[in-house]
């Protein structure tokens, strides 16, 4: 049975460091390179212009030219949405670090990667590719 000290609430002492040492399995350095695994994700995009669209062709039994409004709607949308990528694109092709749209304060992998490669840690070799 613990023994109630008032020094401690419930009785218990903090662990002694020295009885628990701490052992390092791995290097404690940042690689060069990030990964990709976590941006991965996709984007929905226009999804409430596709719902209009489709509301409107289930109410007027998918006739085309009664939903010609919706339908136009959706085509900019999308238009709009492709616009953006290959403007994107364009600017991974450059090199130029522009951040998120999203989240400003947040670069995808391929910016991280150029930024590593352009400042490398120093206590590692380089990476062969």
């Amino acid at each position: 049975m613990p023994v109630w000290k008032p020094g401690y609430p419930k009785g218990l002492k903090p662990q002694n460091e020295k009885k628990v040492p701490w052992k390092q399995f791995t290097k404690l350095e940042l690689k060069n390179e990030v990964s990709s695994k976590g941006e991965k994700g996709t984007e929905s995009v226009c999804l409430q212009e596709l719902a209009l669209m489709y509301t409107c062709l289930a109410d007027h039994d998918f006739k085309d030219n009664l939903c010609a409004q919706q339908m136009k709607t959706y085509h900019e949308c999308v238009f709009s949405h492709m616009k953006k990528i290959d403007a994107q694109k364009e600017q991974l092709l450059t090199g130029k670090l522009v951040p998120n749209t999203r989240e400003p304060q947040k670069l995808n992998h391929r910016q991280l990667n150029v930024l590593l490669r352009k400042y490398p840690q120093i206590n590692q070799k380089e990476t062969k590719k």
